[in-house]
């Protein structure tokens, strides 16, 4: 996935900030390896709690991919409420500096 190394650095950049939950390990956003089965119910990530691995499906639109990503490297970061993890996604986006990531965390937020 071209979009997901860029995520990574998003996180430590909003620890310059006033936000200290985004502080610790950040490993690579993973594509899901079943991606044709959630492709079939909808679900665009998920955070697997036994690996700590976060992953996405690379068959969702474009647009959500970043928000995705960012969403999920949340949950890694032990913010477990889906709508905590949206705005943490959200405020990612927007500090990363990248016009993709930023349209995406403003659709992201736009849609919740």
């Amino acid at each position: 996935m071209p979009t997901a190394r860029p995520s990574i650095p998003l996180f430590p950049s909003l620890r310059r900030r006033p936000y200290e939950q985004f502080t610790g390990a950040l490993d690579p956003v993973k594509p899901l390896a079943s991606w044709r089965l959630f492709s079939q119910t909808g679900t665009t990530g998920i955070f697997v709690c036994f690996t700590a691995e976060a992953c996405v499906n690379p068959d969702t639109y474009t647009a959500w991919i970043p928000y995705t990503m960012c969403h999920e490297l949340a949950h890694r970061q032990a913010v477990a409420a889906e709508d905590d993890a949206n705005f943490c996604a959200y405020l990612a986006c927007m500090a990363s500096g990248s016009d993709d990531f930023c349209y995406s965390g403003a659709f992201g937020a736009y849609v919740y």
